[in-house]
């Protein structure tokens, strides 16, 4: 988003490489602090502290901003089991959707459950959500030219938690009856129950393990076969869409994903991807052998998902969505 807001010289934007609940905030709030002098036009303010420190100021055209990736407290809940944690989310998720101008989410299923959970209490909530999905500036992404399928490569990026879905794509790996095919792994060490089960299901030569930089991994997805995202169903799921997910289809990867809301808001069952249902290794097996064995579904999908990209997350289509957004709300 900050790319997108940079085309523009009259927005000044406030935004940090840290993004934690505290110190995340503070660092938010000296980057709008500093802007108080500056010479432009608007100051979009990513945190809802430092858009509360401007207004106090009386700086004119603020524009005060929410980004609501995913449920966080939800999330948080699902990874930490904090009840602190937890609830210091949902108070800061809440000031910000009360005070925010403009409540930023990615897709149409974050939208309608952040109204259902808010619109007692915040009677306009409506009004102010904008669906805007992750930019992605696709002068960097290499497009995928061969689908011969001779040794067939599969490739997962993310996290290793037990709700990104391993576990199934572990399992899945195993009921495929072919010799030749390997699963690369972009993410950091795996943890002793996902080792634990590579042992366990003999699939340990099938099986690499790399971690990269961004730059880097750009570089190398366009090589691999298949773009495999196994996610259950759940509250975090359900209404986040992972840049993971847009960047594959940047490099026009055949994908095959489970069919959670976060993933087939811009999915669809081969049309641009293959969609399996959620927590069933035997489909997502049944799906990765249906791309593998058949090229022609697999460079279909791969174009419809660049076509998808160059329409949906170009990082200069959803920079004039977000000027637009800034001098309708400022107007207002």
């Amino acid at each position: 988003m900050c790319e997108c807001l940079r085309l523009f010289s009259e927005v000044k934007v406030c935004s940090s490489p840290i993004d934690l609940p505290v110190l995340g905030s503070l660092l938010y709030g000296s980057h709008a602090f500093l802007s108080l002098n500056h010479p432009t036009d608007y100051v979009w303010v990513r945190d809802i502290y430092g858009s509360i420190l401007l207004k106090l100021a009386k700086r004119k055209k603020i524009m005060s901003f929410y980004d609501l990736n995913s449920s966080i407290a939800g999330q948080r809940n699902l990874l930490h089991k904090n009840e602190v944690v937890t609830r210091f989310a949902e108070m800061e998720r809440f000031l910000g959707a009360s005070y925010a101008d403009v409540v930023r989410v990615h897709n149409s299923k974050l939208k309608s459950y952040f109204i259902q959970e808010y619109e007692e209490r915040i009677p306009d909530i409506s009004e102010n959500i904008r669906i805007i999905p992750i930019p992605i500036n696709l002068s960097r992404y290499r497009v995928k030219k061969s689908f011969k399928f001779e040794k067939p490569s599969l490739v997962y990026v993310g996290g290793t938690q037990r709700w990104q879905g391993l576990e199934c794509l572990l399992e899945s790996l195993s009921m495929l009856d072919m010799d030749d095919v390997n699963l690369t792994l972009y993410c950091k060490a795996l943890p002793d129950h996902l080792q634990a089960m590579i042992r366990e299901k003999r699939i340990g030569k099938k099986i690499r393990r790399n971690f990269v930089s961004h730059d880097a991994l750009l570089d190398v997805l366009p090589c691999y076969d298949v773009f495999v995202m196994p996610r259950p169903s759940n509250l975090v799921t359900n209404v986040s869409t992972p840049i993971k997910l847009e960047e594959a289809m940047a490099c026009g990867l055949p994908i095959v994903a489970t069919n959670v809301g976060g993933v087939n808001e811009y999915a669809r069952h081969k049309d641009n991807a293959y969609l399996v249902e959620p927590g069933s290794s035997k489909e997502l097996a049944e799906g990765i052998m249906q791309v593998i064995q058949n090229p022609h579904l697999a460079k279909k999908m791969s174009q419809n998902a660049r076509g998808i990209a160059e329409q949906r997350f170009d990082h200069r289509l959803i920079a004039k969505q977000v000027r637009d957004i800034i001098e309708n709300t400022i107007d207002r």
